[in-house]
């Protein structure tokens, strides 16, 4: 009978075991340093292996003005990292990145309307979509952004 326990006990260790080893939750962030849109993938793995996935697509202001434009970023500076990983599906390990590292803002104003005024400015004034991918895809001067939208008369 002792030794039955002792089996019994050492088998739900090992299997618990091999759950923690195995079976992860997995929270990975891509940012395109570019335009500044970011998507969170959330895996359930095995092994490692994903089995179920979620993607969260956030499309930054910049991003959507360019695509508007008919100039998306190409995303060459994009980052990929691991934020979260919970081990056995309850344990946060390996790594374990709190805090908060993006904020977001309503862009609730970005509507259809916006997007046809852009548009629109884009057919009007062709250079404007070159300027845009030299000024801000390439340089970085973000404050050309706010100044379409000005051009486009969102403002």
């Amino acid at each position: 009978m002792k030794q039955k326990k002792i089996i019994a006990i050492s088998t739900i260790g090992f299997l618990a075991a091999i759950w923690f080893i195995a079976v992860d939750w997995s929270w990975f962030v891509f940012e395109c340093h570019d335009c500044g849109c970011f998507k969170d993938v959330l895996q359930y793995r095995v092994f490692e292996i994903p089995v179920q996935e979620t993607v969260l697509e956030h499309q930054s202001v910049t991003q959507r003005v360019g695509i508007d434009l008919g100039v998306p970023c190409p995303h060459t500076r994009k980052e990929y990292w691991h934020k979260h990983r919970h081990r056995g599906l309850c344990i946060c390990r390996d790594p374990c990145i709190n805090g908060v590292y993006r904020l977001a803002a309503d862009d609730g104003w970005y509507t259809d309307g916006v997007t046809t005024k852009i548009a629109d400015l884009a057919l009007k004034e062709p250079h404007v979509r070159s300027e845009y991918s030299k000024r801000v895809l390439q340089e970085h001067q973000y404050e050309f952004v706010k100044t379409i939208l000005e051009n486009a008369g969102v403002y």
